[in-house]
């Protein structure tokens, strides 16, 4: 359903990215895709081993990568945040800790 409710959210000729280990199959109606000339890429995820081992060895400061963070309630405001070129990262936060 997340990929139908992308297919119906983005813009025409717009871009959908695929991150997922997902390896099921699905259905969905190509037809929306070509009326609006939508991208669809693929992104499989890359060597988590590697990337484990790097993070406990050199423990990088990843909260310097959040640029800013906002209620789900606010996505609007978070994406316009998203599009500056100084921004590195924004999360949505669906729950309040």
């Amino acid at each position: 359903s997340a990929f139908n409710r992308a297919v119906e959210s983005v813009k025409p000729r717009g871009a959908i990215i695929l991150k997922s280990t997902y390896a099921g199959s699905m259905d969905f109606n190509p037809a929306p895709i070509v009326v609006n000339e939508l991208t669809i890429i693929g992104s499989r995820c890359g060597r988590f081993k590697d990337a484990v081992a790097y993070l406990k060895k050199y423990n990088p400061p990843l909260e310097k990568l959040i640029s800013a963070e906002y209620p789900l309630e606010d996505a609007l405001a978070a994406f316009a945040v998203s599009e500056k070129k100084e921004t590195l990262k924004v999360v949505l936060r669906a729950f309040q800790n």
